[in-house]
Parts: C-alpha cells; sequence; structure tokens
C-alpha cells in the first residue's frame, strides 16, 4: 500500500528532506512547492541520483498522485526507504501550509 503525506506526516519536517516534482517543467512553472526539484516521473534514474543517500527523506508529488506513485514504486524497488507519495501539488500545498511558487 503506497502512504501519502499527510498534515501529521512527520517527514515534511525531516532534515535535509527534498521535495521532487514529478510533472513536465511546463506543469512546474505553472506552479510548484517551494524547493522542489522538477525531475519528470519517468526519469527515475536522474531522481536516484539527485536523492544520493538512500535513507534521505524524500516527498515526490505530481497534479494527482499518480505519476508520483509510479515513480516513488520504481525507487522503492531500487532501495530507496524514506520515500512518500505527496499525491496532487494543491492538496500537498495545503498539508504543508505553503503557497506554490510560480
Amino acid at each position: 500500500m503506497m502512504r501519502r503525506v499527510g498534515a501529521s506526516d512527520p517527514l515534511p519536517d525531516a532534515p535535509n528532506r527534498l521535495v521532487i516534482d514529478a510533472r513536465s517543467p511546463s506543469e512546474f512553472v505553472s506552479g510548484h512547492i517551494p524547493g522542489a526539484q522538477n525531475v519528470p516521473y519517468d526519469d527515475v534514474a536522474r531522481m536516484a541520483k539527485l536523492i544520493g543517500d538512500k535513507d534521505r527523506a524524500v516527498i515526490v508529488y505530481c497534479l494527482s498522485g499518480s505519476r508520483s506513485g509510479v515513480a516513488v514504486r520504481k525507487l522503492r524497488q531500487m532501495g530507496f526507504t524514506a520515500i512518500a507519495n505527496g499525491g496532487g501539488v494543491y492538496g500537498l500545498a495545503r498539508n504543508l501550509g505553503v503557497t506554490l511558487v510560480r
């Protein structure tokens, strides 16, 4: 079962946390979580290189949670352990209490 990041989830406040936007570059510039890195969901090798440490806290999100779910499953298969599906960008922004960067 894939878990999604909720308001009470400790992962959003983890030190050295990385937030990855798994949408296309054009979607990313239309509005993204502050500090997020844009790596499209189908470039998991680049995500893995960006993450580095397999125990690093990472939130991956997209528009609805589908594409981020694909990326999260692949990253887990590669041995990454602290990966969470943030779901959709708007819900994640609300859960984290942040305003999207445009």
